[in-house]
């Protein structure tokens, strides 16, 4: 009888299933052409002493093509952009152009949320200066969903997402991982 009891009791979860979330190219070029412009507001120091507060605004991100990016483990997105650097101290002189670069997509090491990295960028501001855009900025931070409840008359079911992987299909961006659904959230 307290075995009969015990596992009337005891949460259940479902065993774990494939789950695939296919983002489309279209859709990372919408979501990048929302994203700009962007502006990164820093301070550098050059000749190992002098700090000179500088501004990169980077914009008109032209069109997104996956590509292999400096680590063939994580998928990245190549495009060109305008660039437009200043800075209040006098130092450097305005500079604009036109820069080809790379976003690296990684997942955060919770797998909470899908990580865009700037990556292999340098901008030619001066004969003698690049200024490198990965240092300047932070990753952007997509959430991905982690727990989501479902709600079933009454009741509620928790389905969550864990072993996270990306690929590249084509010109989709696949996000695939397990899916676990339990009567109650994990802790």
């Amino acid at each position: 009888m307290f075995l009969i009891c015990l596992f009337l009791f005891i949460p259940v979860s479902a065993p774990a299933g494939v789950l695939e979330i296919r983002v489309g190219k279209d859709t990372l070029q919408s979501f990048i052409a929302a994203a700009f412009p962007l502006t990164i507001q820093q301070e550098i120091v050059i000749l190992g002493a002098v700090k000179v507060p500088v501004a990169v605004t980077l914009s008109n991100p032209g069109k997104l093509q996956f590509d292999k990016g400096e680590d063939p483990k994580y998928p990245a997105l190549a495009l060109a952009m305008d660039f437009d650097v200043t800075s209040s101290s006098g130092l450097i002189q305005q500079v604009r152009g036109r820069v080809n670069g790379s976003i690296r997509v990684s997942l955060s090491p919770d797998q909470a949320d899908l990580l865009l990295a700037f990556q292999g960028i340098a901008l030619d501001i001066s004969p003698l200066l690049k200024l490198f855009i990965a240092p300047l900025s932070k990753p952007v931070k997509v959430p991905l969903p982690k727990t989501i409840p479902i709600k079933i008359q009454d009741n509620t079911v928790y389905g969550r997402f864990q072993d996270l992987s990306l690929a590249v299909d084509g010109e989709v961006l696949i996000v695939k991982g397990q899916i676990n659904f339990a009567k109650q959230p994990e802790q």
